[in-house]
C-alpha cells in the first residue's frame, strides 16, 4: 500500500532522475489534496486539477490549493 511519504519520495526521485521531462504531476485525484500540496515542494509542478462528476475541472479550487501550497498558479491554470 503506497503511503504519502512513499509517493513524495517517488515524485522527488522523478524530478531528480527525469530531468528531460518538463512536467512532474501530483494529481489530486490520485494522491489526495494534502500530499499534492506538499509534493509542490518535492519537485512536482502540476496538481492535475480537481475533476468533478460531470468531467469538468474546478479551476477555482485548484488555484486556491496551489496558493495554499505557497506557489503561484501558471497562466494555463488561471484561464489566460
Amino acid at each position: 500500500m503506497p503511503t504519502g511519504f512513499n509517493r513524495l519520495r517517488a515524485i522527488a526521485a522523478a524530478r531528480l532522475f527525469m530531468d528531460n521531462i518538463p512536467r512532474i504531476q501530483s494529481p489530486i485525484a490520485v494522491v489526495g489534496e494534502s500530499v499534492a500540496l506538499v509534493a509542490q515542494w518535492y519537485g512536482a509542478d502540476d496538481v492535475g486539477g480537481i475533476p468533478f462528476p460531470d468531467g469538468s475541472v474546478g479551476n477555482e479550487r485548484t488555484i486556491e490549493l496551489i496558493r495554499t501550497a505557497g506557489r503561484d498558479p501558471n497562466d494555463f491554470c488561471a484561464g489566460a
